[in-house]
């Protein structure tokens, strides 16, 4: 990835797989998980992008609505959210939320924009309600998924 932002590489365009995104959210990236998510994974399949985490209840107050699906949340949830990579704006791509679980149990559609908000979704204009902002490291232009794949394309 490093390689592909400074130029380094000589190919434009670099794709990775499940175990390596999971590995450069883990290892590489500090700071863009919010404190209390813990463990991220990602699986890709299509077009589609599975996140899982650890989160921590009592980094996130506002996580009242699973309480309400889930009943009484304990010290730590297992989160997953699945959805689509889209284009948002210059050195940014757009996560769409199609689903959230937690504790393997799905939310119903009118909870996915609150449970964002509760993570940390912060509004931007254009940015649809169940969608998150995810900031492109610098150097990159595009991303998007394709088959089990995320691709990453060097700024000209």
């Amino acid at each position: 990835v490093e390689a592909l932002r400074s130029g380094a590489s000589p190919d434009a365009r670099l794709a990775l797989g499940s175990l390596e995104v999971t590995s450069v959210l883990r290892f590489t990236l500090p700071g863009i998980l919010p404190p209390g998510v813990t463990d991220p994974t990602a699986t890709f399949e299509g077009d589609r992008v599975r996140l899982s985490a650890t989160v921590a209840t009592s980094a996130f107050p506002d996580i009242s609505a699973v309480a309400e699906i889930v009943g009484v949340l304990p010290d730590q949830v297992e989160m997953t959210l699945t959805g689509s990579l889209l284009p948002f704006d210059e050195g940014w791509a757009a996560l769409q939320a199609e689903g959230v679980s937690a504790a393997r149990v799905p939310l119903p559609g009118r909870f996915i924009a609150p449970v964002l908000e509760a993570l940390g979704r912060r509004p931007r204009e254009g940015l649809p309600s169940r969608a998150l902002a995810i900031p492109l490291p610098s150097g990159i232009e595009r991303v998007w998924i394709e088959g089990d794949q995320l691709v990453l394309v060097r700024a000209r």
